[in-house]
């Protein structure tokens, strides 16, 4: 039961991100063709990050549940530990 509701929250967050993420790009196409100010566009830029954030965050959280779920087991991967202490 879990499962299935995080799923449908997922999905049910996960389009209206999608769509706005669309919108945005185009409004950034648009405004580069435009040559509008620079301050608009860092703002546009901004909020494309805090969609990508958000969608990252509900793959994040989809990883965790199927593991959770047992339906996935957990990627192993070599890390940099140098790069991320210092």
């Amino acid at each position: 039961m879990r499962i299935v509701f995080v799923r449908y929250i997922s999905n049910s967050i996960r389009n209206p991100l999608n769509t706005a993420l669309l919108g945005l790009k185009l409004l950034h196409d648009d405004m580069m063709d435009a040559d509008e100010g620079d301050d608009r566009l860092e703002t546009l830029h901004n909020i494309r990050e805090s969609c990508n954030s958000a969608t990252d965050l509900l793959d994040d959280l989809l990883a965790y549940d199927k593991m959770e779920s047992g339906l996935s087991e957990p990627e192993m991967k070599v890390s940099n530990w140098v790069g991320l202490v210092s």
